[in-house]
């Protein structure tokens, strides 16, 4: 099931963040690129979180803790969700919870996503199924320093 988007104009330009990584004497700039969104589910709001778009992600994966302050999950409640069997870095596999949520941004909305949460899941992650599949087209663009989300097919 394809969630429902909702984009508020035909593209969403979302800045990419400046960052630099520290490896012994040098440094490494890098423009990373994250989304700030509020997730709700079940009538419950979220706090406002940064993610990682992660285009080698299948799904959009997020801390099990996040579901249990934030969303009105319980351990028991949250547990109830589609049961994932998440392949990570290495093959260690983790079992992830599923939900459909809601994503909300300044600039879109997406309705019905399928969110997963996973116990020790650091970073909130919008992979492709259920954020990146909803739009015609990403662009990480590094010469404006922007992802643009769109959903003309030009």
């Amino acid at each position: 099931m394809l969630p429902l988007r909702h984009l508020y104009m035909s593209q969403a330009k979302v800045p990419l963040t400046p960052t630099a990584y520290k490896f012994q004497d040098k440094e490494i700039a890098d423009l990373v690129p994250i989304v700030n969104i509020l997730l709700t589910c079940q009538h419950h709001c979220g706090k406002p979180v940064k993610c990682l778009l992660d285009t080698g992600s299948d799904f959009n994966i997020f801390p099990l803790e996040y579901g249990l302050l934030f969303l009105g999950f319980s351990a028991k409640t949250i547990k109830q969700g589609l049961v994932v069997q998440i392949r990570g870095v290495g093959g260690v596999t983790k079992e992830a919870y599923g939900h459909y949520c809601d994503i909300q941004h300044p600039n879109f909305r997406l309705t019905k996503s399928l969110i997963l949460f996973m116990a020790d899941q650091k970073i909130p992650l919008l992979g492709r199924v259920g954020f990146i599949n909803c739009f015609n087209k990403v662009v990480y663009d590094m010469q404006n320093r922007v992802l643009d989300f769109s959903l003309s097919s030009a």
